[in-house]
């Protein structure tokens, strides 16, 4: 199982999850993404498709954050639904994803 770091390319991503080889997104992981979207370092087709790519069966996410991982990935590969990811939004998300999660409150989103 390869454990992603968030900082690698999309196209060497992309690659490795249509392997169907197994790879591992943790929270810190998630937080480089997200830091990537909100600095727009990537443009929104590029992000749908990662984000797309990152919710498929191939991905395992770290078990105490997998419900903020799941809903960040969901708010990104569905702008449709949700709008183009915000700045505001983005920091939202890395900031969950950083909180330990005995401090973090209850939330209807995850």
């Amino acid at each position: 199982m390869k454990r992603l770091t968030g900082h690698e390319p999309f196209k060497e991503l992309l690659a490795l999850i249509k392997t169907g080889e197994k790879v591992y997104l943790s929270a810190s992981a998630m937080s480089a993404i997200l830091n990537a979207v909100a600095s727009e370092a990537c443009e929104a087709e590029t992000i749908q498709r990662l984000a797309d790519a990152l919710e498929g069966e191939s991905v395992d996410y770290e078990d105490a954050k997998s419900g903020i991982i799941a809903q960040a990935l969901f708010e990104l590969s569905s702008p449709e639904i949700n709008g183009a990811a915000t700045l505001e939004r983005c920091a939202e998300l890395v900031a969950a994803l950083e909180v330990p999660d005995s401090e973090r409150p209850p939330t209807a989103r995850g």
